[in-house]
């Protein structure tokens, strides 16, 4: 089945609005926390990594060391990071999540679960399977475009 260029823009026009929609929700449970979306970001990219400097963080996310410092700076004094200088070079800081993000980060899954149980519990089950059924489908066309990337 064909559909129309008429459709495709309407459809991307609605992943993007869907898009826009949940970062803003995102924002908000964040704000409740004093986060700001760069800090996260700096937070989400360090979270699985061991021995992450600061400069490949900045680069990572686009930002010069010196602005990526103060946003680190300000973490640390949130106690959400260490920043630990290089015993072989003073100019190196090495980034590490600590105890206390790892119970701000639950209260977040927690209120982003929360969330999605509030949103959810305005529709019926039909229209729920409804939902999951498109997800699924689009899930599924991604990855595959995403496996034809890699091949």
């Amino acid at each position: 089945m064909k559909i129309t260029q008429e459709k495709e823009d309407s459809i991307i026009q609605i992943i993007t609005r869907i898009k826009n929609a949940l970062q803003k929700e995102m924002q908000k449970i964040f704000l409740q926390y004093k986060l700001t979306f760069p800090q996260i970001m700096i937070i989400h990219y360090i979270s699985n990594k061991a021995d992450i400097t600061l400069t490949k963080v900045a680069k990572k996310i686009n930002l010069s060391n010196s602005t990526t410092s103060d946003i680190v700076d300000r973490l640390v004094k949130k106690k959400i990071i260490n920043k630990d200088q290089s015993l072989k070079d003073k100019r190196v800081f090495f980034l590490a999540l600590t105890p206390e993000w790892e119970k701000i980060r639950k209260k977040i899954m927690h209120d982003k679960k929360l969330f999605w149980q509030n949103l959810f519990a305005k529709t019926d089950a039909k229209t729920k399977a409804e939902i999951m059924n498109g997800l699924e489908k689009l899930e599924y066309l991604l990855q595959s475009t995403d496996d034809n990337l890699k091949n």
